[in-house]
């Protein structure tokens, strides 16, 4: 059969491009928008319980352990927050309830924004009833730079959630 190996090559030539750009529109579409943050911080602020604890496991640059952090929250407010085991500052409180997780996602969306010569990977997956983030990841683009959240809202007092 003459001419069967262009054929071959053809489809071949084909299916490696698919190969290629099938991950890059992947990935593209799991990009988070302003969106998707402001839902989320609109379902929070509408149905976030005012009483949960929190249990999250923060990944920085790639770490296979991360902190463990564990947060109570009642009537809102931060009423105890260990890393790790340790009790942190009373003055850190607060930088880890979800609506300052919320905040902080906000924050670093916008500092993403005002360079856009540079574009970082953001994704996030929020819960569909209350907002609260589940999994957020930030990597900074030409570098190791890498923050990643996996989040457990659970009941007040429900005890504690393996996340590693």
């Amino acid at each position: 059969m003459k001419g069967g190996w262009r054929w071959f090559f053809g489809v071949l030539a084909v299916l490696s491009a698919f190969a290629i750009t099938a991950p890059i529109v992947y990935n593209l579409g799991l990009q988070l928008t302003a969106e998707q943050i402001a839902a989320a911080r609109a379902l929070w602020a509408q149905n976030g319980p005012a009483d949960y604890d929190l249990e999250y496991l923060e990944r920085i640059d790639g770490a296979t352990e991360g902190t463990a952090y564990s947060i109570k929250v009642r009537g809102g407010l931060v009423v105890a927050a260990s890393a790790d085991g340790q009790t942190l500052p009373t003055a850190e409180w607060n930088q880890h309830s979800v609506t300052a997780l919320l905040a902080h996602i906000q924050r670093q969306f916008d500092a993403d924004q005002q360079n856009p010569g540079r574009k970082n990977y953001a994704s996030a997956f929020f819960d569909k009833k209350t907002g609260y983030p589940i999994r957020y990841v930030h990597r900074v683009r030409g570098s190791k730079t890498r923050l990643e959240w996996n989040v457990k809202l659970l009941p007040p007092n429900a005890g504690t959630a393996e996340l590693r």
